[in-house]
């Protein structure tokens, strides 16, 4: 196992590059919060091992549970007193519970990489950076990047190899191990010494100049990983809400696109296939939540996750590209896979930054067990396999 820096510290300053020229091109979403999995107790925590205490955490998926974090600038998240860990009758070093904030930072292709900062302040108890990107799907958890409320000298963890064109997400894991703080003040996004400040009202804003008819970065393709989840995508979504002018949708899939209303019940337009213009359905920059689900008149899904052998049980159909857990099925529950035709899965263990043991199958398996990849599937890639005679 590698060798990791600690860094016991109330500022944290995380460093990437982009170059000067680019500054205005690059962009991020506001913050966003997900409570996770509620207080976990019957623990011995022991701080100087904080890879193992992580390793308790489980980031959610992109689509529901999220929603604006108190600041969508810096977090704003806790206090002083803010600590769940008494009420949910656990008590200091035999709890933990895990917050989770994300924001999606957009790198132009072409882009020169250089100098990008996060800088962390105001935490209680510790925290932790995991990165996902098209060079880390299933998500990489940073070199250096675990910090704790504990005084000490700044420190620095450089990114840079780790950022890539296009959208990463950067997922902060709070975490509560002792009552009563819980606490994470600000998470600035420093570019070149100036703050990058999240898209100003993303979820709100209309554009007021046309815009020819385009297809937006919110597809379902083999992107999907990246963009929406199988099941219900609670708004304010990754892209903004309002800004959808179009949307691909891969092949056997259906999605709901719902304008906003009281309740989040506003209008809906049903999509089989591809939308190359949204205005034509009067359902143009409005979109404020998304519901995707296998087509049930269409065909087989390219593979399907099952819960006992066999092919029995709980199931859970996949979507083309990165499917990230939780999965819908839920982690370390598969037992058997199917496989379509001319489609290649691979499956991936659990383990420290989600890069853990990979199975590849390109047709069915009944019984995970005789390859030992029983009930610890945490993520599945899916895409064609290009040896495939179709």
């Amino acid at each position: 196992m590698k060798n990791r820096n600690y860094s016991r510290l109330t500022l944290l300053a995380l460093c990437v590059s982009l170059a000067p020229a680019a500054m205005a091109q690059v962009s991020r979403t506001p913050w966003q919060m997900n409570q996770g999995e509620g207080v976990i107790k019957n623990l011995k925590v022991d701080r100087a091992k904080l890879s193992e205490v992580f390793d308790r955490a489980t980031i959610p998926a992109e689509g529901a549970g999220w929603a604006p974090a108190p600041n969508t600038d810096t977090i704003g998240f806790g206090s002083d007193s803010a600590s769940q860990i008494d009420e949910a009758g656990g008590t200091c070093d035999t709890a933990l519970d895990f917050t989770y904030f994300q924001t999606f930072v957009n790198v132009p292709s072409g882009t020169t990489v250089d100098e990008f900062k996060i800088i962390f302040s105001g935490m209680d108890d510790a925290s932790r950076i995991t990165v996902f990107n098209t060079n880390h799907p299933t998500g990489l958890v940073v070199e250096g990047s675990y910090v704790t409320k504990v005084a000490g000298i700044g420190g620095t963890s450089d990114l840079k190899d780790l950022m890539a064109a296009g959208s990463n997400r950067v997922v902060i894991t709070q975490v509560d191990w002792c009552p009563s703080g819980n606490k994470l003040q600000s998470a600035k996004v420093e570019l070149n010494g100036s703050m990058v400040a999240a898209t100003p009202s993303l979820q709100h804003r209309r554009r007021t100049t046309p815009l020819r008819p385009r297809f937006s970065s919110t597809r379902i393709s083999a992107a999907i990983a990246r963009e929406l989840v199988e099941g219900m995508n609670v708004g304010p979504l990754a892209l903004g809400n309002d800004v959808t002018s179009s949307v691909k949708v891969a092949n056997c899939w259906r999605v709901v696109l719902y304008g906003a209303g009281p309740g989040q019940k506003g209008p809906e337009l049903v999509l089989t296939a591809d939308n190359a213009d949204l205005s034509a359905n009067d359902f143009d920059e409005i979109v404020s939540n998304v519901h995707v689900e296998r087509d049930p008149k269409c065909g087989d899904a390219p593979a399907t996750l099952f819960e006992h052998k066999n092919f029995e049980g709980r199931s859970q159909a996949l979507l083309t590209g990165m499917n990230v857990g939780p999965l819908a099925l839920g982690n370390d529950v598969t037992s058997s896979v199917r496989v379509a035709k001319c489609w290649k899965v691979t499956l991936y263990g659990a383990a420290q930054g989600q890069n853990g043991p990979e199975r590849v199958l390109t047709a069915d398996d009944a019984d995970l067990s005789v390859n030992d990849f029983d009930e610890i599937v945490s993520n599945v890639l899916v895409e064609s396999d290009p040896s495939c005679q179709r």
